[in-house]
């Protein structure tokens, strides 16, 4: 049994935030924590992008989930004999996309991608001065047209 998430209740009643937490805990499946605890996954998203103690709670109950889930792989990786091969290789699947810092075989950078850099200088660039770099940065990387696959203006 997985450990227990506290109650958000501050009077003490459970709301469906509780039975969510609980239900994402126990399978780290937004869809099915929604439909346990009767909530729209656009209330549950509302109020873990609002509300910083849900969203701690969130991220408690999906490591709480991936913690079993490494669980059970293990157990079931020291079994002398398996009946399942398809099994193991589900786990490991699992296992990434929960992980993928510990089990991804070729992590990626994840740092900002190159437009994302250039947006966040561009936007400290003097209005009337702005158009003259995106033009000049798309002709350097090779755009013919400015704004023809490269940065917007």
């Amino acid at each position: 049994m997985p450990p227990q998430l506290e109650d958000l209740s501050e009077d003490g009643r459970r709301d469906w935030r509780d039975v969510f937490l609980k239900a994402l805990a126990e399978s780290a499946c937004v869809s099915f924590a929604c439909n346990a605890a009767k909530v729209s996954r656009k209330r549950a998203y509302y109020h873990r992008d609002r509300c910083a103690k849900f969203r701690k709670k969130w991220e408690e109950a999906m490591e709480i989930s991936t913690e079993m889930l490494e669980l059970h792989v293990r157990r079931r990786a020291f079994r002398e004999h398996s009946e399942d091969p398809a099994a193991h290789v589900l786990a490991i699947f699992l296992l990434k996309s929960h992980r993928p810092q510990k089990y991804r075989e070729n992590p990626k950078d994840t740092g900002p991608s190159l437009e994302e850099i250039v947006a966040s200088v561009v936007k400290h660039i003097p209005p009337e001065s702005r158009q003259a770099v995106i033009d000049g940065l798309n002709h350097d990387l090779g755009s013919e047209s400015p704004g023809s696959n490269g940065f917007a203006r």
